[in-house]
């Protein structure tokens, strides 16, 4: 949790599990290029919040804001909602 500092393992073992199964769709052929991108800047997300749990204090607060500040400058999140509002 950003506000209080405190970093949930669960949630570095989380990350892992969707940074494995993000690299099985970027493998995975027929991927269409806007797709793959936004596939790509999930797992750059991913890789720093699984790695979260390894940091001290401080560099673990800079590597929150630079998790949010990538969450924003990509819209990730829209770019994420976009996607699974289209379905299957």
């Amino acid at each position: 949790d950003a506000r209080t500092d405190r970093f949930d393992p669960e949630v570095g073992v989380w990350a892992e599990r969707v940074l494995l199964r993000t690299r099985v769709l970027l493998t995975s052929s027929g991927a269409d290029p806007e797709l793959h991108t936004l596939l790509e800047d999930l797992e750059l997300i991913l890789i720093q919040i699984a790695n979260l749990e390894d940091l001290e204090a401080d560099r673990g607060r800079e590597e929150l804001a630079l998790i949010a500040h990538g969450l924003q400058q990509n819209n990730l999140i829209g770019r994420l909602r976009a996607v699974a509002d289209m379905g299957p």
